[in-house]
């Protein structure tokens, strides 16, 4: 969910403007470090971590996947199961 006060107030709701602003908001409590993107778009210096807006038009926000799954270790003619 997306708080409407945090459009600049320069724009007017309701206009084409102001709805541009409002999409590259990202939700509430949503940084760019929650993006998969943000070291590609840090490297083109165009955004920060801590932004709470997108700075790509149209925005590009994509959450992050954790990384959950390990996958075994395989050494050299091993099949990775350990059998101890």
């Amino acid at each position: 969910m997306k708080s409407e006060s945090r459009v600049p107030k320069m724009y007017r709701k309701g206009t084409k403007d102001w709805e541009e602003q409002y999409n590259m908001l990202h939700d509430d409590g949503v940084t760019c470090a929650d993006c998969r993107s943000v070291n590609r778009c840090k490297s083109f210096g165009v955004t920060t971590p801590d932004s709470d807006r997108c700075d790509f038009y149209p925005n590009r926000f994509k959450a992050a996947i954790a990384e959950t799954r390990k996958s075994p270790i395989r050494s050299k003619g091993g099949s990775g199961m350990d059998t101890s």
